[in-house]
């Protein structure tokens, strides 16, 4: 939807919080606007992966920076805090789950910033805890007040965002793996454990089978349409 030119942001999926914006969504917001800003889903280990490694392998699109959004309240159930209560050591106990979400978006050489929401009950110890702990490890962060401010509480976030698009790429975006990878291999599995923190992942016999099935459903459907 057009907000402020020249910006575009799309949102036009069936579940918007899990899944990512439809092709022809973003090739349109892409034709009509200078900057588009699309929301992958909830989570680097889920949207970002699935709009990175599968919508972006499939249409050739390579976006210029990412934006993960967090929160002191979500930063404090992950750290164990009270998320009532103004209490900044909780946030940054929370700080191992948002890291995760960079170093999984940072595999793709994707530049990032963070978007740390404002809301009315977030103190300023909070806000600043977690600013000073993430730019102390070499992170871009801005606080973004658009629940309070609206429009005019996006800024600083706006413009770090279009710092990091414009600004030359030290290394290329690229997909975690190749087209030509099989779907269940060695190789494939250890692929795939990072963005999940695991130390291995194992296909038993009936998720193995399944993909057989794919494989063969997919070769005979490449067939009938040539």
């Amino acid at each position: 939807m057009p907000t402020h030119a020249p910006c575009l942001s799309v949102r036009l999926s069936i579940f918007p919080r899990c899944s990512c914006s439809s092709v022809l969504s973003t090739k349109m917001a892409l034709s009509l606007g200078e900057y588009v800003v699309t929301e992958g889903g909830f989570g680097a280990d889920l949207g970002a992966e699935k709009f990175l490694d599968i919508k972006c392998r499939k249409t050739g699109l390579e976006p210029d920076a990412a934006v993960i959004v967090a929160t002191c309240r979500a930063l404090k159930q992950h750290g164990g805090g009270d998320a009532k209560a103004s209490d900044p050591q909780g946030c940054l106990n929370g700080l191992s789950n948002l890291r995760r979400h960079i170093a999984n978006v940072q595999k793709f050489n994707l530049p990032l910033v963070v978007a740390l929401n404002v809301f009315p009950q977030d103190s300023e110890e909070e806000l600043t805890a977690v600013e000073g702990a993430l730019r102390a490890e070499g992170v871009s962060v801005e606080r973004s007040n658009h629940h309070g401010d609206g429009g005019k509480g996006a800024l600083a976030l706006a413009n770090a965002v279009i710092d990091k698009a414009e600004a030359p790429k030290a290394k290329s975006f690229k997909l975690l793996y190749p087209d030509s990878m099989p779907l269940v291999n060695a190789n494939t599995l250890q692929r795939l454990t990072p963005p999940y923190n695991m130390p291995s992942m194992h296909a038993d016999t009936h998720a193995k089978h399944k993909h057989k099935r794919i494989h063969y459903l997919r070769a005979f459907l490449r067939t009938d349409l040539e």
